[in-house]
This record gives C-alpha cells, sequence and structure tokens, in this order.
C-alpha cells in the first residue's frame, strides 16, 4: 500500500505505512488532522508540496500538510503552493514543535468508554462543530476533555438538541476565526 507509481516504475515512501516509532506519525494521523485523504497526502507529497517529509512523519511535515489543506480550500493552485513551498513561504511548520501538545489518541470506541457515553453522540458533537468525519477516528486528549464537557453538560440536565446547537455556534465561531487566520497567512505570505 505504500508503493506509489511515478511514470510507470513503483518506489515507497518511508513512514507512509509503517508503524511509526513515538516521535513519528502515521499518514493516517496526518491525513486526520489535515482532514484529507490518505491518497491526497501521498499526491502532495509525490508533487513536492511538503517538503519536510524525508521519509518519516515529524509533526513539522503533519503541520505543513495542515497548511496546504487549508490553500487548496481557498482555491490557491498546486503550483502556487509548491513555490511558496520551495521559496521558504511557508515555512511553519515547526511552530508546532514548540506547542504543547497530547500525543495520547483514543479511537471512537475508547473515548466512548472513557466517557461512558454512545459512539453516535461523540459523532454527533463532532458534526455539529463542523469537524470533518475523520477527526473521530484519532481523538486526543484536550478533545476527549471538550467531548467530557459535553457528556457532564448532558448529565446535569441540559437537552441534547439545546448543547448540539450550542455546540454548533462555537464551532462556527471557530472556523470564522481559522478562516481570518489563513487569509491573514494568504495575504501576507503568498502575496510576496
Amino acid at each position: 500500500m505504500g508503493s506509489l507509481s511515478d511514470t510507470g516504475r513503483d518506489f515507497r515512501l518511508r513512514g507512509m505505512d509503517d508503524d511509526p516509532t513515538p516521535a513519528e506519525l502515521t499518514l493516517k494521523q496526518v491525513a486526520a488532522r489535515a482532514g484529507v485523504t490518505q491518497a491526497t497526502v501521498r499526491r502532495w507529497v509525490r508533487e513536492g508540496l511538503v517538503p519536510q517529509y524525508e521519509g518519516t512523519w515529524t509533526p513539522a511535515a503533519a503541520s505543513h500538510v495542515r497548511i496546504v489543506a487549508r490553500l487548496r480550500e481557498r482555491g490557491h493552485s498546486v503550483e502556487r503552493i509548491k513555490e511558496a513551498s520551495q521559496s521558504g513561504k511557508l515555512a511553519f511548520g515547526y511552530i508546532d514543535e514548540l506547542l504543547p501538545s497530547s500525543e495520547a489518541r483514543y479511537t471512537l470506541r475508547e473515548a466512548a468508554r472513557e466517557l461512558d457515553v454512545d459512539e453516535q453522540l461523540i459523532e454527533r458533537l463532532v458534526a455539529a462543530m463542523g469537524l470533518n468525519a475523520l477527526s473521530t477516528e484519532e481523538i486526543s486528549q484536550e478533545d476527549l476533555q471538550v467531548l467530557r464537557y459535553g457528556a457532564e453538560v448532558l448529565a446535569a440536565g441540559l437537552p441534547l438538541p439545546a448543547l448540539l446547537q450550542i455546540v454548533r455556534v462555537y464551532g462556527q465561531a471557530m472556523a470564522q476565526v481559522a478562516d481570518a487566520e489563513v487569509r491573514l497567512f494568504t495575504c501576507t505570505y503568498m502575496s510576496r
């Protein structure tokens, strides 16, 4: 499955399907964090859009994939993103290494068991937040805590429709913040 075809010859990209060491991420994790498919990430690597990928998935390479995903969502061409990547204008992937993050990951089933809720409830909350369905494949410690708050609010008596409405509003607000950040980044660095 890690074999890619490039003009008729097959080659393997190390780290695409292999089990990671503790400091590495898997292709599945990288794709889920960016909200794209594994095939899309493979294609971006082949096309040279992820210069930090050197055979293993580091947090910097994963961050770069997320930036590429956001720029593609905004309509930037592969050629323009590649040019910006190669010139260093998209060298922001390393910032993730400076920020604390939780490496603990839960499957949907594990999170449901930890919170003592149905898997469908987690899926509904994630959908209400406006997040990609792939984000339920791996749930971080921070995301688990947010879901825990939701479960506690429900247990305290708030009706599910009311919680889903509140979550939807917060999700839309965060999407607007993210959109503003991408626009600022795009205006500042892609126009140079």
